[in-house]
C-alpha cells in the first residue's frame, strides 16, 4: 500500500493537538491545550488568530458551513462561537453540567449542537430566538456527532452506541453492533443515509440509516481507530488511529485500503478535508497538523502550490 505525500507539516505546539479543521474559504482551525489558533492557507500556512477563551482544555472546533462562524468548545463545560471575519466571540454557550467534548454547526449554518460529558446534545438554535432543545438517550458520555442533509443528527457514546436524532421533532432511535465505545461517526455527504463509525472494538461500521442498521463491517487493520471522515465529494472515507496510523478508502469499494502511512508521532485525534476532497489535514497527540495529498497528481509536495490550486474550489 502507497505512503501518502505530505504537503505541509505544522508545528502547533508542545502538547497534543485535539482537533483540525478546514473552512470553505481556505482557513485552518487547529486546537491544543486552552488555544484554538487559525491559520490562512492563502499563501503559506500562517497563523492569523489565537483565540483563549476557554479556561480548560478545547476538545474539538468546527467551521460552519457557510464559512462566517467557527466555533470550539472545552472541557470548562462551555462553547464559544465565533465571527469569522471580526475574531470576536458571537455566543457563549453554557448548559452542560460537564465538559463539553464535541460542537459543529447544523447544515444550513443556524443551530450548534454541543455534545457532552454529561450525556446530553443540546440543539442551540443562534438567531431565531427560539429556545435550546436537549436530546438525552445515551446512558454515558457523547464522543462525537454528525448532521446529514436530511435534518437527521448521529450521536456516538461511550454506551457502544450509535443514536439517530429526528432533530424536528427530537426522538431517537439506538443503532447498535458495536462492543465498545464509538469513538466517531460521519454521514457520507452525497448519499446522507449512509453513515460510517469507528470504534474502541478495533472495527469500522458503515450504516444505512433508512434502516437504522448495519450493512458492513470493516476489521481488515486491526487498530483503535478514534476518527473518520467523508470527504465532501462523498468518493473517499479516512480513518486515524491510536497507532499513528491513516487509513483511506475509497467509498466504492470500501474493502481495500487505498493508502496506509504513518506520519504523526503518537495517536491521530482529528480530519478535515478541504473543499475540493483532495487535500486532508490530520491533528496528532504529537503536537503536529500534516496536510496530506490524497491524490498524489503532482510530484512538488515540498511547497503549499498544489493546496492554493484548491484554494478557489475549496467551497465546491
Amino acid at each position: 500500500m502507497k505512503g501518502l505525500s505530505i504537503v505541509k507539516q505544522i508545528s502547533v505546539c508542545s502538547d497534543g493537538v485535539e482537533f483540525v479543521s478546514f473552512s470553505p474559504n481556505s482557513q485552518l482551525l487547529v486546537g491544543c491545550g486552552e488555544t484554538a489558533k487559525l491559520y490562512s492557507c492563502q499563501e503559506e500556512l500562517v497563523e492569523v488568530g489565537r483565540f483563549e477563551e476557554h479556561v480548560g482544555g478545547v476538545k474539538h472546533g468546527e467551521f460552519s458551513a457557510d464559512g462566517s462562524l467557527f466555533a470550539t468548545c472545552s472541557s470548562d463545560k462551555t462553547a464559544v462561537i465565533y465571527s469569522l471575519r471580526s475574531q470576536s466571540v458571537t455566543h457563549r454557550l453554557e448548559h452542560h453540567n460537564f465538559g463539553v467534548s464535541y460542537v459543529l454547526f447544523s447544515p444550513d449554518s443556524q443551530i450548534v449542537c454541543t455534545c457532552s460529558w454529561d450525556n446530553t446534545a443540546v440543539l442551540c438554535p443562534l438567531w431565531n430566538g427560539q429556545g435550546n432543545v436537549t436530546l438525552s438517550g445515551h446512558r454515558n458520555p457523547i464522543t462525537c456527532a454528525d448532521f446529514n442533509s436530511k435534518n437527521q443528527l448521529a450521536t456516538s457514546s461511550w454506551d457502544k452506541t450509535i443514536r439517530l436524532w429526528d432533530i424536528e421533532r427530537g426522538i431517537s432511535c439506538p443503532m447498535t453492533g458495536h462492543g465498545d465505545v464509538v469513538w466517531s461517526v460521519s454521514f457520507n455527504p452525497i448519499s446522507p443515509h449512509i453513515l460510517a463509525s469507528v470504534s474502541r472494538d478495533l472495527t469500522t461500521a458503515i450504516w444505512d440509516t433508512r434502516m437504522a442498521g448495519r450493512v458492513a463491517c470493516l476489521s481488515d487493520v486491526p487498530v483503535n481507530m478514534n476518527c473518520i471522515n467523508f470527504s465532501p465529494d462523498g468518493t473517499k472515507l479516512v480513518s486515524g488511529g491510536s497507532t499513528s496510523t491513516l487509513l483511506l478508502r475509497e467509498t466504492s469499494n470500501l474493502g481495500h485500503v487505498m493508502r496506509h502511512t504513518s506520519g504523526h508521532k503518537g495517536r491521530i485525534t482529528s480530519l478535515s478535508f478541504t473543499g475540493c476532497s483532495r487535500y486532508m489535514a490530520s491533528a496528532g497527540s504529537g503536537g503536529f497538523v500534516n496536510v496530506w495529498d490524497t491524490c498524489q497528481l503532482n510530484d512538488d509536495v515540498d511547497k503549499l502550490s498544489n493546496l492554493l490550486n484548491c484554494t478557489a474550489v475549496f467551497g465546491q
